[in-house]
């Protein structure tokens, strides 16, 4: 039962023999999450902010789907796992002129989602039934048209949806606005005991304190 009174099923995604401790994710989307907001003219400042800002973002949005009789913390799938808010990103730059404004305004890209998407896939629950967000960025640096974007993950597995496109030579940069599903992961407290089900997909353990 999450922090809304709403009964979720999940999985296992980092087990006691792992150095994170008993991480189980949801196998559905709690909600949708939008970022940025729409512009053909400009780089709008919340769609900047948003891409920037996103690992921040998707963790909060989780915050309120805690449950403190069950698990010890909440965060947005993608994040690292034992450091959920590590934004350890540099501020991405370019050398060509036309760029000059921009440069060191975007986060850069980073890999905090490798070690969730990994487990994810080797355990065969990263395709669930919804698209959802990842907290991680990834740029195309194309030298005459850079691309700032989140990565999701899609019914084909790992993708990402720019929010930010900036372009040389033509006087069209592009703000994006796009709505995504949020797949929480709980860390479990210590002591939580399996007080029915069999484990099964049909017949999941149900936990209590």
């Amino acid at each position: 039962v999450d922090g809304t009174g709403v009964t979720r099923k999940c999985v296992v995604l980092y087990d006691s023999n792992s150095n994170y401790g008993i991480q189980i994710i949801t196998m559905e989307t709690v909600e949708d999450v939008t970022l940025g907001e729409a512009s053909r003219n400009t780089i709008t400042s919340k769609t900047m902010d948003d891409y920037n800002n996103v690992i921040k973002i998707l963790n909060n949005a989780t915050s309120k789907y805690l449950n403190t009789d069950y698990a010890e913390s909440v965060r947005c799938v993608g994040t690292v796992p034992n450091n959920p808010s590590y934004d350890g990103a540099g501020m991405f730059t370019m050398t060509e002129s036309w760029f000059s404004s921009y440069n060191g305004r975007f986060k850069d890209t980073d890999t905090n989602y490798l070690s969730d998407y990994n487990h994810l896939s080797s355990l065969n629950i990263l395709i669930i039934d919804n698209y959802y967000w990842l907290a991680s960025r990834i740029v195309g640096d194309s030298s005459s048209s850079p691309n700032f974007n989140v990565r999701i993950v899609f019914v084909n597995g790992l993708n990402q949806y720019n929010l930010c496109v900036l372009r040389s030579g033509i006087n069209v940069n592009e703000s994006n606005s796009v709505t995504n599903g949020l797949r929480p992961v709980f860390k479990l407290k210590t002591g939580i005991k399996v007080t029915g089900g069999t484990g099964t997909e049909q017949n999941p353990y149900t936990l209590d304190t």
